[in-house]
């Protein structure tokens, strides 16, 4: 009977949710799924062995590359094949000409340059078909990535972003075979993305690129034409694919996601009994382009969530300790978290206090920081699982405001509790690990 009777009184504590105004405390991860670092592989020139060598090492792999081709000598066939397989085909002009210099010596005007970029552009869009956009490309020999001093340089790239190309991949890495991570976006970022030159690389330095671009939450972009043996890109690959914290992508899409994180914005809509809706949107003017899902971390909400759904397509997420983890697509639509509803579930809507814990797994001891917003009785106390009160750290009349609290967690054994904050009418409750 008294086993019951606690049982009961769990059921009636940890099944009431409290539906309160819901605080929208989110970040965007710098990378998709929240991956730590970024890499794309890149090929230029469109070689033969790219199609009949490299591109059946990366499909194999199911990585999907860059390959940028020009447009007067592209194998056609073979480039429609590539895309049909998902990866993406870029620019790299209609012949290989460096048109920073020859506008320098006057051999080029900045017409014949608009033209060349918009043939081969449209030479690509349209031999491909379905609604394909080229929107990445890679300076014919250098020619538009160059120093921000050099004025030709920069007329090169102009002419690139006023074709709306979001990203311009140059052939050289710098003092680094990686680009740091900006969370700012400028000219000279996404026009001069410096490159791992693979063709007379190995393995091994790759392996060691990879390792300091994923410490500085960079941008890694791998390329080479024509001179690495299928099988040593397939070792690089597996290099690659040995570090599983950093994401593989198409530089378009990658350019793509740091474009969207940066001009994004998640908005609170409304928040009923059953759902809350946020917004997420971004100033990017051509959805049709800027389409990739960025991903969101925000806080948990206090109550359970049933589903989420953007528009009418259902989102898949990731609950953590105190913080859930999803995709979406700016200006793809509301997106409407669901709340939990069901035999044994209560809704209480209260005004809500706040509730947090610092130190969380917790080994000796933990800081609580909860507010009260009005001065009120307050108790906070330790419950186990069944919901058994432990211990009652704080009880006593709090005044209005911030307060913190250090918890002894060395009287408990290692496993789950919760913390439970409870004032006139309302209740707040907190997961916390003990190890």
């Amino acid at each position: 009977m008294k086993h019951s009777l606690l049982s009961c009184l769990a059921l009636l504590l940890f099944n009431t949710i409290v539906v309160c105004q819901t605080n929208l405390n989110y970040r965007f991860s710098y990378w998709y799924n929240n991956k730590q670092a970024a890499i794309a592989i890149t090929f230029d020139d469109g070689f033969a062995i790219q199609f009949s060598g490299y591109a059946p090492e990366l499909n194999k792999r199911n990585i999907k590359g860059t390959f940028f081709i020009m447009s007067s000598t592209a194998n056609w066939d073979s480039i429609r094949s590539l895309a049909s397989r998902g990866h993406e085909i870029g620019n790299h002009g209609v012949s290989d000409k460096n048109w920073a210099t020859e506008l320098k010596n006057k051999t080029i005007t900045r017409a014949q340059i608009n033209n060349e970029m918009i043939s081969s552009k449209t030479a690509i869009e349209t031999q491909i078909g379905n609604g394909y956009i080229c929107n990445s490309l890679a300076w014919p020999q250098g020619g538009g990535g160059g120093a921000k001093t050099d004025t030709s340089q920069v007329a090169v790239r102009h002419l690139a972003m006023n074709h709306f190309y979001i990203g311009a991949r140059n052939a050289n890495g710098g003092p680094d075979a990686y680009t740091k991570y900006t969370n700012t976006w400028f000219e000279n970022y996404w026009y001069q993305i410096g490159s791992f030159n693979a063709d007379a690389a190995s393995p091994t330095s790759f392996g060691t690129n990879i390792r300091s671009n994923i410490s500085q939450r960079g941008l890694l972009i791998f390329f080479t034409h024509q001179t690495l043996l299928s099988n040593t890109l397939g070792q690089m690959m597996d290099t690659m694919i040995s570090y599983n914290n950093h994401w593989i992508n198409t530089f378009g899409n990658i350019s793509k996601y740091h474009h969207e994180v940066i001009f994004s914005t998640l908005s609170e809509i409304s928040e009923s009994d059953t759902t809350w809706k946020l917004r997420l949107t971004d100033t990017n003017t051509k959805n049709n382009v800027f389409n990739h899902p960025i991903t969101i971390r925000a806080q948990k909400p206090s109550w359970a969530i049933d589903s989420i759904k953007q528009g009418s397509s259902k989102i898949t997420f990731i609950e953590e300790l105190d913080t859930i983890q999803f995709n979406a697509i700016p200006d793809g639509g509301d997106i409407t978290f669901y709340k939990a509803t069901g035999v044994g579930i209560t809704y209480l809507k209260v005004r809500c206090n706040e509730l947090s814990i610092k130190e969380n797994p917790c080994k000796s001891s933990s800081t609580i920081e909860y507010s009260v917003s009005k001065k009120s009785q307050v108790k906070i106390s330790i419950l186990n699982v069944l919901g058994n009160t432990l211990t009652i750290p704080l009880n006593r009349f709090t005044n209005e405001g911030q307060h913190s609290l250090v918890i002894d967690c060395g009287i408990l054994n290692s496993g789950l509790y919760y913390v439970v904050l409870e004032t006139t009418g309302e209740r707040i409750v907190k997961k916390i690990i003990v190890k």
